[in-house]
């Protein structure tokens, strides 16, 4: 079940029905909750669960809440104040108070603008989580005070759900066991998908605990990985383009160990020969250079610094692979 906040009030369901029909998920607004106080909010959200549990046949701890700037912040209070029937948060344009802080079993996804005015608050609280121990992940889209697209919103609700129908301490043995067949037959269903949902199903595979604690599945979900990411590469029609996605992919680690980085370095050297990707070589250049400054960057002064770098190298490049790259390395 997710429970929906809006800042004014009657939330929606904000574009996610088509995940939550495929999912078998529940969706609940809360449609007294709005900005204003915190205690009638609290009083709307204790209403809405009470009457949603004399209803439905919820389950007893995957639950899950969303919102917008100050109804994210609602959204916090929500799980924060119910540990044990909270798996995970959506948060966008916001970063949560210092009280209600959710448990660190509970995943947390911050969604939010590039130019967001919350950013140095989100910025500390998810380090804030990331010490703790949440199940974190960011994503970042152009704009300001911004909440992203119903796809954004049902891939981040959908990495919450899978890992957390694996991985949350309140599911019984036989729920665990039932999630890891279920598991495993998506694993093994991965090499009928098509390249681009392969790449990005395993993608959301490889980082679910049972896959990473376990060497078979691991390997296999990484070659699906490998094939699609590559596959959907080639594809790419337009010249600069599939340089672009193939200079991206020879930076991922999760290529190493596999036929396709030696495949990948082959394309890369004949598209070398085309002059109209000469910009894009030209900027991976740069970047690789920059890179390992970048994971070494410790104190706000080098950040600092590494930003002044990394922005000279965008406004060189503004769309080339390396400046897609320097970006997502600073996030």
């Amino acid at each position: 079940m997710v429970f929906i906040s809006g800042p004014g009030g009657n939330p929606g369901f904000r574009g996610v029905e088509p995940w939550a029909e495929r999912e078998g998920v529940l969706l609940v607004t809360i449609n007294k909750s709005r900005n204003g106080p915190t205690e009638p909010i609290l009083v709307s959200q204790k209403a809405v669960i009470a009457a949603a549990e004399a209803r439905l046949r919820l389950h007893p701890c995957l639950r899950f809440a969303m919102g917008m700037s100050g109804a994210a912040q609602a959204s916090w209070y929500l799980i924060g104040n119910r540990p044990q029937q909270s798996a995970g948060l959506l948060m966008m344009g916001q970063s949560g108070f210092n009280e209600a802080v959710p448990a660190k079993h509970v995943a947390v996804v911050y969604l939010h603008g590039e130019k967001e005015p919350n950013l140095p608050f989100i910025d500390e609280r998810y380090g804030f989580l990331q010490r703790q121990g949440n199940p974190l992940v960011r994503r970042v889209v152009p704009g300001g005070h911004v909440d992203g697209s119903a796809k954004d919103r049902m891939e981040l609700l959908d990495w919450m759900l899978q890992r957390q129908r694996v991985a949350h301490p309140g599911l019984s043995p036989a729920e665990r066991q039932a999630a890891l067949k279920a598991l495993t037959a998506k694993v093994e269903a991965l090499a009928g998908l098509a390249a681009a949902e392969r790449a990005a199903t395993a993608t959301g595979l490889l980082e679910l605990p049972p896959v990473a604690a376990d060497a078979t599945l691991r390997g296999k979900v990484l070659a699906a990985w490998r094939s699609g990411a590559l596959e959907a590469a080639q594809a790419v029609g337009d010249v600069p383009a599939r340089c672009r996605a193939l200079l991206r992919l020879s930076g991922d680690a999760r290529l190493a160990g596999g036929p396709e980085a030696a495949v990948v370095q082959k394309a890369l050297t004949e598209l070398r020969k085309d002059a109209a990707t000469k910009s894009e070589f030209d900027a991976w250049t740069a970047w690789m250079q920059d890179a390992p400054q970048v994971a070494q960057a410790r104190s706000d002064s080098a950040k600092k610094k590494l930003r002044e770098v990394i922005d000279a190298l965008v406004k060189r490049w503004p769309d080339s692979a390396a400046a897609a790259a320097a970006q997502e390395a600073l996030r």
